[in-house]
């Protein structure tokens, strides 16, 4: 079981993802949390606030409900999403 995916299983309705996309949503959920957490106060300073788990989670769901599939390109789209680079 993958640790810290529960709050997915909240957002999605049950048998509307295939198992492997689900384990791709956790595996891009937990890999994005753990950066967030490695850089939480870089984030706190440029952003003010970090992005909470349940839209981390959010985030990540919509990207697979547009057909993302792959858990690096998971992760790496919903931080852009939630941290956008500022100019």
């Amino acid at each position: 079981m993958i640790p810290n995916s529960l709050t997915l299983e909240g957002l999605r309705s049950p048998g509307s993802f295939a198992p492997e996309v689900t384990m791709a949503m956790g595996l891009a959920f937990d890999r994005a949390w753990r950066m967030i957490e490695v850089s939480h106060h870089s984030i706190l300073d440029e952003y003010g606030t970090i992005p909470s788990r349940e839209l981390l989670a959010s985030e990540i769901v919509e990207l697979a409900r547009d057909g993302e599939r792959n858990p690096d390109r998971l992760r790496d789209r919903a931080l852009a999403a939630l941290l956008p680079p500022k100019s």
